[in-house]
């Protein structure tokens, strides 16, 4: 008889115990759950925001040296705005439209260039926990070129991403990662989004 109440509370211990497994695991799994978040971008052509897939498919040569000019901005605020206008010398209306208490903005520029072939585009935003990685395209003139692009000439390649702040399922005080196609980080900012 105690022999039957020793294997009945083993067997319930190990129940237990697998339990509590289980339970760990699917902690773990939560914790490091992946979450992709959805943003639309800036299209010239439409003179609006669309929430279409980017198109990278031309983006072969990436930068082998980012230039000193380069600016990759998260943009919480209308404060933060004013500000990101003030310090590039920007002349976009989208900065100023745009309601702060929904809306965060992503800003991405190589600054100014001699070439059309340059290219910066956001095509992947995720978050796990607090940490937010932008994934973002980069193009440059195909190797060799360099010497035939027009001097006088500049272009000014930049991308402009808003994200409604209700995408983003941890807020409060988040870290942006930007990271560029082949995975290598370009930047880090530190915001906080309500």
């Amino acid at each position: 008889m105690q022999v039957m109440s020793v294997k009945k509370t083993h067997f319930i211990l190990l129940v237990i115990s697998a339990v509590m497994a289980l339970f760990s695991v699917y902690s773990l799994a939560i914790i490091n759950q992946v979450y992709r978040i959805n943003f639309s971008w800036y299209s010239e052509l439409n003179d609006r925001f669309v929430n279409q897939e980017r198109n990278v498919s031309g983006d072969k040569w990436m930068l082998s040296v980012y230039p000193e000019s380069m600016v990759l901005e998260v943009i919480p605020s209308i404060e933060d705005a004013e500000r990101v206008v003030r310090e590039y010398d920007i002349k976009r209306p989208q900065f100023f439209a745009l309601n702060y208490k929904r809306w965060t903005m992503l800003y991405c520029s190589l600054g100014e260039v001699n070439s059309p072939d340059y290219r910066i585009k956001v095509v992947d935003i995720v978050q796990r926990e607090n940490v937010v990685e932008v994934k973002v395209s980069l193009n440059s003139p195909r190797e060799g070129e360099e010497n035939r692009l027009n001097k006088n000439r500049t272009y000014m390649p930049e991308d402009i991403v808003i994200i409604d702040n209700s995408a983003f399922p941890v807020r409060g005080k988040l870290y942006f990662i930007f990271k560029d196609q082949a995975g290598r980080q370009i930047s880090e900012k530190v915001c906080y989004i309500d």
